[in-house]
C-alpha cells in the first residue's frame, strides 16, 4: 500500500464530457501539480486530496499536455 506523505497528492480527475474518472498521485513541489492548480482549471483541494474537473476537450488537451499522463483514453 503507497503511503501518502506531505509531498504527495492524491489527484482524482471527472471528465465531465464523458463521465469517466481517472487518478494519479503527483509530487506537491512537481511543475505539472504545480500548473494544475494554478491553472484555468476547477479545482477542489482538501489536504493531500485534489479533485480536478474536466469541462471541454481543450481543457483535456492541455491536462494531458501538463501531466503528460494517457488519461481518459480507453482500451
Amino acid at each position: 500500500m503507497l503511503s501518502l506523505r506531505n509531498n504527495f497528492v492524491s489527484v482524482l480527475f471527472f471528465n465531465q464530457l464523458s463521465q469517466d474518472i481517472s487518478h494519479a498521485i503527483l509530487q506537491e513541489q512537481e511543475e505539472a501539480f504545480q500548473q494544475l492548480i494554478n491553472g484555468n482549471f476547477n479545482v477542489d483541494r482538501q489536504g493531500t486530496d485534489v479533485f480536478l474537473q474536466i469541462t471541454s476537450e481543450s481543457e483535456l488537451l492541455n491536462l494531458r499536455q501538463i501531466t503528460r499522463l494517457p488519461l481518459f483514453i480507453k482500451f
